[in-house]
């Protein structure tokens, strides 16, 4: 919710957290802040924890809030809280993160395999 001064509260029960996800929906930055506020150390600690890198679980995190932002428009209530869909597309999120890394891991596990055709001259 946003207070008279303009500053952003957090949702301290469902129905006002449907009401900033409304505004939200709606095109409110301000309430998809509050959302924010309510959501980011959660779903830090989430990513974090499946990581295990500070910087990189930042950035994740960073994503998420993008993703939801850009999404928002196609967020449908289905009973479920709002964290329920942050906490599926941070996961969606780690799983990409981790295909990305696979992908180029092998590149340099076999340029650290390969032997130097040099070093036995």
């Amino acid at each position: 919710m946003i207070d008279s001064a303009g500053a952003t509260q957090l949702p301290e029960s469902a129905s006002q957290e449907i009401e900033l996800i409304r505004q939200a929906t709606s095109g409110d930055a301000n309430a998809f802040a509050g959302l924010y506020d309510a959501y980011v150390d959660e779903v830090y600690r989430f990513i974090l924890h499946r990581v295990g890198n500070k910087q990189t679980a930042e950035d994740l995190t960073s994503q998420v809030f993008l993703k939801a932002w850009d999404n928002l428009g196609r967020y449908t209530m289905r009973g479920l809280p709002f964290g329920a869909w942050l906490f599926r597309i941070a996961r969606n999120t780690v799983i990409d993160h981790y295909r990305t890394y696979k992908d180029a891991l092998p590149l340099e596990a076999e340029a650290m395999t390969k032997p130097d055709p040099k070093a036995n001259v």
